[in-house]
This record gives structure tokens, C-alpha cells and sequence, in this order.
């Protein structure tokens, strides 16, 4: 079985545990300040098993800019993403805020 493979059902199983949510909320914002310092040349969330890219949209409420680093998958010259939300009930607020305003930046590899 390849490293990929592993490292995706490692992914998968970690995906369904509360302390993993948690953690990935947590770092989440710091990933955003890696982005933001190196111009989304390094991230703490991507890798070649697991690209990010950092989607930028305005907040709905606020009218802002707001940035949110997401995992995603290539479909041709598309961005394929999850509203998962860290498996937890309610959606994500980057998918409201897409919803209210379609326009967004999406940013991979600076």
C-alpha cells in the first residue's frame, strides 16, 4: 500500500474523532497568519497528500475580507472544496459567506 493511500485513511480515521475538530480549529488561525507572512508559500495545512489553498471571501455580515485555508481537490481547472466544518453539525461560516456573495480569491501556492 502506497504512503498516499496510509496517510488517507490515517486522514479519514482521524477525520471522525472530537479532539481532531478541536485541534484543527485551533490551528486554523495560525495557518492563516503562515499564509498571510509568507504570501501562501508555506501553509501548516498542506502538503502534496493534502493541497490547500487559501479562499477569500467577503464576510456577510461584516463586509470584510475573510480568509479561510481549505483543503481541496483538482477537477480539471477547478477547485473542488468541503463545507465539512471539522465534521461538526452546523456549516461552515465560508460557505454563508459564499452563498451571499459568490465572488471569491482563491490563492494556491502564493
Amino acid at each position: 500500500m502506497s504512503l498516499r493511500v496510509r496517510y488517507a485513511k490515517l486522514l479519514r480515521r482521524l477525520g471522525h474523532q472530537r479532539w481532531f475538530a478541536w485541534f484543527g480549529r485551533q490551528v486554523t488561525p495560525l495557518d492563516r497568519w503562515v499564509r498571510r507572512r509568507t504570501r501562501g508559500r508555506w501553509s501548516l495545512s498542506g502538503d502534496s497528500a493534502t493541497p490547500a489553498l487559501l479562499l477569500t471571501t467577503t464576510g456577510r455580515r461584516s463586509g470584510l475580507p475573510r480568509q479561510q485555508p481549505l483543503l481541496y481537490a483538482r477537477d480539471g481547472a477547478d477547485f473542488v472544496v468541503v463545507g465539512s466544518n471539522w465534521g461538526q453539525a452546523g456549516h461552515p461560516a465560508w460557505s454563508a459567506n459564499l452563498l451571499r456573495d459568490p465572488a471569491a480569491v482563491v490563492d494556491v501556492d502564493g
